[in-house]
């Protein structure tokens, strides 16, 4: 069975953060949610 490693959110919000951009971790989740339900 193949471990699954889940994002770390704390560590992708600094991520985020410190390249300047403009989109939060909550956008992003929700962005990825809709395309893949959405299609």
């Amino acid at each position: 069975m193949i471990p699954i490693t889940l994002f770390n959110y704390s560590k992708i919000a600094a991520i985020l953060s410190t390249d300047s951009i403009a989109v939060s971790t909550t956008e992003i989740h929700g962005l990825l949610s809709g395309t893949l339900c959405g299609g």
